[in-house]
């Protein structure tokens, strides 16, 4: 009779072990999953007054606008003086932002934004784009 409780503890503990895995697996997926090719169906359009922008350590362009007080980015720019012209002519007029519609566990209420393309406001001037 004991060894019959000692295995049910035993089944039960690897079931919550198991469980508890499943658990983190599902968590970090959600958490760190890539944002892969976006296209335009993906993103979301936003027309807003460049306030500035400015170049992080981390090869970002992180850009302001006057709208709303998320962040938006450009991941990885390796080579950013083209960019940086484009948008030192832009300043203080509308622009237009396609970030991507991407949750995570790391930004729920999508304060920060990735970019997928930055044009001026009648969209003639392509001033970034992914796709």
């Amino acid at each position: 009779m004991n060894s019959d409780r000692e295995t049910k503890k035993v089944v039960r503990g690897y079931l919550g072990c198991i469980t508890l895995f499943f658990i983190l697996l599902v968590l970090g997926f959600l958490t760190f999953r890539p944002i892969i090719n976006p296209r335009e169906e993906d993103c979301t359009r936003i027309v807003g007054t460049l306030i500035g922008y400015k170049y992080s350590k981390h090869l970002d362009i992180h850009i302001k606008i006057s709208e709303n007080d998320n962040m938006y980015y450009l991941n990885r720019i390796d080579e950013p003086e083209n960019i940086f012209s484009a948008l030192d002519t832009l300043i203080g007029k509308k622009i237009v932002l396609y970030p991507v519609n991407h949750w995570s566990l790391l930004n729920p209420r999508r304060k920060t934004n990735h970019v997928a393309r930055v044009t001026d406001e009648d969209e003639n001037m392509i001033i970034y784009t992914e796709y």
